[in-house]
């Protein structure tokens, strides 16, 4: 009988940005960060909004998704793996609470649902599907009193300038304290449109908050 092959990529963690003991999680292609148009599209929306649980409104060919990340009860790392499910694919996915959840607990106990929306596609044009923990506000800078004025006009100066000062953020979040791991880790997949399916709980997990029907990641899937 066929099963769930399972193989680790790496761990993200982090040491909390605020008084709740959370961080936001993101996952990203390399290239939309560094883009000067989807970037000033989150620049904007971090402007505005304080909770960025978000995909800051980019759902056409979406590459960007940020989730507000509790660890009280969770811990503060998160797995990466890839993962091939029997008639399902091969993709890679991400796995919260590691230190809760291993690899012979997944096999048995997990369904990966469809996604609830099958016209929403992870578009990936780089060939990089990243992982990390990191604050567009405070990390890469997105807030007011800033002063991004290359965001002001589109030219190839401030594209320059914008190019200069992501690069440093994106090095500076590298190299960022945390709990073990990396704080971001870039996969090499390939090019094209992905689904996302949730990794659904089929039995409560001992010694944690984590109930039958809960969620603990996502596996991302090529479309045929």
């Amino acid at each position: 009988m066929s099963k769930i092959e399972i193989k680790d990529i790496g761990i993200i963690s982090s040491m909390g940005s605020d008084m709740r003991n959370a961080d936001y999680f993101n996952v990203f292609t390399k290239d939309a960060l560094f883009d000067y148009d989807i970037s000033k599209k989150i620049y904007q929306y971090c402007l505005k909004n304080e909770n960025l649980d978000t995909c800051y409104g980019i759902n056409e060919k979406r590459r960007i998704q940020t989730e507000d990340y509790y660890m009280d009860e969770i811990g503060n790392q998160i797995s990466i793996a890839k993962i091939k499910v029997p008639n399902l694919g091969e993709g890679t996915a991400y796995i919260s609470s590691p230190h809760l959840i291993d690899h012979n607990f997944i096999k048995k106990n997990i369904k990966f649902e469809p996604p609830v929306n099958p016209n929403v596609k992870f578009h990936i044009d780089d060939g990089l599907l990243c992982f990390g923990f990191f604050n567009m506000h405070f990390d890469i800078g997105y807030v007011e009193g800033s002063n991004l004025d290359f965001f002001k006009n589109k030219s190839d100066e401030n594209q320059k300038k914008f190019n200069e000062y992501i690069k440093i953020k994106y090095k500076n979040i590298l190299s960022k304290p945390n709990m073990g791991g990396d704080n971001i880790v870039e996969c090499t997949v390939s090019k094209g449109q992905y689904s996302q399916y949730s990794l659904a709980l089929t039995k409560h997990v001992p010694n944690s908050p984590y109930e039958k029907g809960n969620y603990i990641g996502e596996l991302f899937i090529k479309d045929e």
